[in-house]
């Protein structure tokens, strides 16, 4: 079940729980039609993913797939296509050893491995991770 709230400047934002998870939006119209029309779309898209018609689809928080649907998936395409891949530690590692296979001697790929093994165990799961908060020392 959605509810509609009007704002003080007249636009309409609705409120909806999916999954015990409480979500609100900005429709981003002042039409009490256009409101509840919306209200309407997102009352049928939570009863499918309930019911299990559709799934919300990977990388794409669930509430704005409730409220925008395709335009949600379109959006985060857009962005995805616009954001440069990071790689992981480990992904960065094998590059390296990799690229560096016929151009140094193999003791001292093997040294350098060594260590880089060491450094994956140091991070963790962290290794897996394309992006990390590190923290200096001051």
């Amino acid at each position: 079940m959605a509810s509609l709230r009007k704002t003080k400047s007249g636009n309409f934002i609705i409120c909806f729980r999916y999954q015990g998870k409480h979500c609100q939006r900005a429709l981003k119209t002042k039409e009490p039609d256009a409101a509840k029309a919306a209200k309407g779309k997102v009352e049928h898209t939570i009863y499918r993913l309930t019911n299990g018609d559709t799934i919300a689809p990977p990388g794409i928080d669930v509430g704005d797939y409730i409220v925008w649907g395709e335009a949600a998936i379109a959006k985060a395409n857009s962005q995805a296509e616009l954001e440069p891949s990071i790689p992981t530690v480990v992904e960065l590692v094998q590059q390296y050893l990799n690229t560096q296979r016929g151009l140094k001697a193999d003791s001292s790929l093997l040294t350098e491995r060594c260590h880089l093994n060491n450094l994956k165990k140091a991070l963790g799961p962290k290794a897996q991770r394309s992006r990390f908060i590190v923290l200096r020392a001051k």
